[in-house]
């Protein structure tokens, strides 16, 4: 097995999250909705909201194509079964950067406990091989980005400690 190795945090400003709610199987309308008006989504989870069926389906978007897909959602109409939208921005993306993430839960627990322990609410999260991503509040992204480093001993590094940050495109 792959030994997890976390080489950086990383930072990215810039995303809105948009949240949905409808029956289930709504999914594509919603997708094809976004698709045509040029809209690219990012991370995505859903969850069914209860026994109904209803669900709820969250995503980012890069900030510059929020307005459009919020258009594009509450011009969809009955075609997408969307029947709430919701936009919950501006957001950050949190990454842990490494190898081997994935082959040890303690890497992704211990990403976020740190998160938790700071007191700061993490939306949408991905883990994968190369790394675990969590989407948090902007406000909260820096203190967020500071307790993973300390979290895993890597030093704050100039940008954090600066507050520069990548942006969404």
């Amino acid at each position: 097995m792959e030994r997890a190795l976390v080489h950086d945090v990383a930072l990215v400003f810039g995303f809105e999250r948009i949240s949905v709610t409808g029956p289930a199987g709504g999914q594509a309308g919603v997708f094809r909705a976004l698709a045509d008006a040029g809209v690219t989504t990012d991370m995505v989870a859903q969850r069914v909201l209860d026994a109904s069926g209803l669900m709820e389906l969250s995503f980012t978007v890069a900030g510059a194509q929020a307005g459009r897909a919020l258009v594009a959602l509450r011009g969809s109409g009955p075609h997408s079964g969307v029947h709430t939208v919701r936009r919950d921005g501006p957001v950050a993306k949190v990454s842990l950067l490494g190898t081997g993430l994935r082959c040890d839960a303690r890497v992704a627990a211990a990403f976020y406990e740190a998160v938790s322990r700071a007191g700061y609410a993490y939306g949408l999260a991905a883990p994968s091989a190369t790394g675990i991503c969590a989407v948090v509040r902007e406000p909260d992204a820096l203190g967020c980005a500071r307790a993973a480093r300390a979290r895993f001993g890597l030093p704050l590094g100039e940008a954090v400690a600066a507050g520069l940050v990548t942006s969404a495109a």
